[in-house]
């Protein structure tokens, strides 16, 4: 789908593709994709970098996005998806640069140990050089839990949560956020050959109002309102 390989006609047989997306017991946990279905044997949602047995990771997450988008604008007959779909995908993913995600104290064992949250990363100068100046405690990590419930050494905490040790300086605040708003909310679809079509993809329930200004494409100024 994101490259959109799918054959146009008949994908409707590879709609069912979705369906793990939106399940509770499958990718779909309550505040993001995971990279491994919950019901999966092995599946573990905890402490630590580098996991891919059940974590989320921000750029595949974008990368999932972008793939709904590809499918509202060129698979009309893929049932599964939807535009109340792409609006949960990207909310989740918007609450992702919030403070809703906190940041695991887990130094020592590369993260694992987790005996809780750091209540301010610029107290101490081994997580505050890692900040982006400006944007107070915002700190995206590679990869984090976004269950209800953070596995660790030490026991549980609650999720959402980011897992990877903070001293070790992620700046991952780079997974295509603006094209899903661009291309998503806002329904820019340029093509190759100097074409540009606006097909906005957000309910209008759920964004009544919203505007994006000064974007160039083609050579031309546009906006959106």
């Amino acid at each position: 789908w994101f490259f959109r390989a799918v054959p146009q006609q008949n994908a409707s047989n590879y709609a069912s593709s979705w369906i793990a997306a939106f399940d509770p017991e499958g990718l779909g946990a309550p505040h993001g994709l995971r990279t491994a279905e919950k019901r999966a044997k092995g599946y573990f949602c905890g402490a630590g970098c580098c996991n891919w047995g059940g974590p989320m990771w921000p750029f595949e997450t974008s990368k999932a996005i972008t793939a709904v988008i590809h499918v509202l604008n060129y698979y009309p007959e893929v049932a599964t998806v939807d535009h109340s779909k792409f609006w949960q995908l990207l909310w989740q993913y918007t609450a992702t640069h919030t403070p809703l995600w906190r940041v695991m104290d887990g130094r020592g064992d590369n993260g694992r140990k987790g005996t809780g949250f750091y209540a301010n990363l610029s107290e101490a100068n081994y997580t505050a050089k890692w900040l982006e100046q400006g944007l107070g405690q915002l700190w995206v990590a590679e990869n984090g839990c976004a269950d209800s419930i953070v596995s660790t050494i030490a026991g549980t905490l609650r999720g959402p949560a980011w897992t990877d040790d903070a001293t070790l300086g992620y700046r991952y605040n780079h997974a295509t956020f603006c094209d899903l708003v661009l291309s998503g909310v806002s329904g820019l679809v340029p093509s190759a050959n100097g074409t540009l079509v606006v097909n906005p993809l957000v309910p209008a329930e759920a964004l009544p109002w919203w505007a994006v200004d000064g974007v160039v494409l083609h050579g031309k100024v546009v906006s959106v309102v």
